[in-house]
């Protein structure tokens, strides 16, 4: 892209987000921009808390996949008291009553209690992350994320996760192959919500539009390096993607969650783009999925003894940053 389309976005739909979003902002002079659509998970939150989504207007800001409600109003009054309330009076009813999907996380325990902890509310996929505390075994991801599957991280939920896409998958291929099948009845050409062709209308065709985007911090949120991509609300039209300023957030996120999340980031940066034993097992020791060093050990060497990470494990040992354990 940089040779053959200098002037062209990059409009990065899948995961990482954050991490390869930013890589690719410090790395190339390409123009990127990642989208995703957990920011819509403030609708659920009106409408559980007994709110007409359509009503509502609200703001969640910090990296994808960390996001954080700022404002949320509804006919223009601040709302965010009735979700305290709906939490005091009527949040152990929902969590009692309620059969969450593996995808339905939003209005989980897990997220009321990382709401009191951080401080502001989590929005979409920000609820499945929390502490490792959510994730030790089944039995807490169920009193955590929902007594039937756990939400979308535990092994049920991922089982049908991954199901799903097996499904969609085949679909696709079935109807590829099959002549008669219009194409549009499976997929009517009508809006989803997404916001990839509203993006695409407004930096060709000057359509102005506000949407949710990931794009470099320039300022946006006190306290980011300025090559770090954060997600904020923007005004996108063919002058290009103007990120509204968000200014200061609460120091105790900020603190607690947002730069802890932010050196994550640059520990996946640092191993994607230099590639490094020792930065490899930091990263496998933070993840709350590891249960002890000798797991931690046993998935390095499995990682590395994979055949597409020959030459890397190579580079490792004779550059002297491979990870040499006592036996």
């Amino acid at each position: 892209m940089e040779r053959l389309c200098p002037d062209a976005w990059l409009i990065q739909a899948g995961n990482p987000v954050f991490e390869g979003c930013t890589a690719m902002t410090r790395e190339t002079a390409i123009r990127v921009c990642g989208i995703c659509h957990g920011h819509f998970g403030y609708r659920e939150v009106a409408e559980v808390i007994g709110l007409d989504p359509d009503k509502v207007s609200a703001q969640a800001v910090g990296f994808n996949h960390c996001i954080w409600l700022t404002h949320f109003e509804h006919e223009g009054r601040d709302a965010l008291p009735l979700i305290d309330e709906w939490i005091a009076t009527k949040s152990e009813g929902y969590w009692r009553d309620h059969h969450p999907r593996f995808w339905d996380n939003q209005m989980s325990r897990a997220a009321a209690e990382i709401y009191k902890l951080g401080g502001l509310f989590p929005i979409g996929d920000t609820t499945r992350r929390g502490g490792w505390w959510f994730h030790t075994d089944l039995a807490a991801k169920r009193k955590w994320y929902g007594e039937e599957l756990g939400g979308f991280d535990s092994e049920i939920g991922w089982a049908q996760y991954l199901r799903g896409l097996d499904e969609e998958v085949a679909r696709i291929h079935a109807a590829v192959a099959d002549p008669s099948q219009k194409l549009t009845d499976l997929f009517p050409p009508e809006p989803t919500g997404e916001q990839h062709f509203p993006l695409i209308d407004a930096l060709v065709n000057d359509n102005r539009v506000e949407l949710q985007v990931n794009v470099p911090n320039q300022g946006a949120i006190e306290g980011v390096p300025n090559d770090v991509v954060v997600e904020v609300p923007a005004m996108c039209s063919a002058r290009g993607i103007q990120p509204y300023h968000i200014g200061k957030l609460p120091d105790h996120l900020m603190i607690t969650v947002l730069r802890p999340r932010l050196l994550e980031a640059e520990r996946l940066i640092s191993l994607a783009t230099r590639p490094d034993g020792r930065m490899l097992m930091a990263t496998i020791l933070e993840d709350h999925r590891t249960k002890s060093w000798e797991h931690a050990v046993a998935f390095y060497r499995s990682i590395l003894a994979r055949p597409e990470f020959e030459d890397i494990a190579a580079e490792m040992q004779q550059r002297g940053i491979a990870v040499q354990f006592t036996p």
